[in-house]
């Protein structure tokens, strides 16, 4: 095999070895961005239970960002918002099979855990949730 067949051959498999190396980055990295999302609804679910404004149009503003983060998400990436949306959706579940105080909940709130029942997926995301949720009570 002569010299240029043997550097044509090692560019060849170097590319080759290359390629499998980003896309193996490439899909690690959509992964922790849906990690990212799974923790960041969870977060947010944990707030949402434990939220209260002194102000109702406090509230309102609240809610009404919520939405418009939920909607530039799923412009974004779908896939990211349907992790979060599910996410949120059993998060909101769990709250509500161990919430001792469901008084305390407003009418904003109950009304996007509607949503999520509507438009999340129940879905097995997390073994944490509940433990999540323990921690806030």
């Amino acid at each position: 095999m002569s010299n240029i067949a043997k550097i044509g051959l090692f560019i060849f498999t170097a590319a080759f070895c290359c390629q499998g190396l980003l896309y193996a980055q490439e899909k690690d990295e959509k992964q922790r961005a849906l990690t990212f999302f799974m923790e960041k609804a969870l977060e947010d679910a944990i707030y949402e239970q434990n939220i209260q404004m002194q102000f109702a149009e406090d509230e309102v503003d609240f809610w009404k960002d919520q939405r418009n983060f939920e909607r530039a998400l799923k412009k974004k990436s779908y896939t990211a918002y349907q992790v979060y949306v599910n996410t949120k959706l059993e998060a909101y579940d769990s709250h509500r099979l161990e919430c001792k105080t469901p008084q305390n909940h407003s009418l904003h709130y109950l009304k996007q855990g509607a949503f999520y029942s509507k438009h999340g997926k129940r879905v097995k995301i997390t073994d944490n949730i509940t433990a999540q949720h323990t921690k806030s009570h």
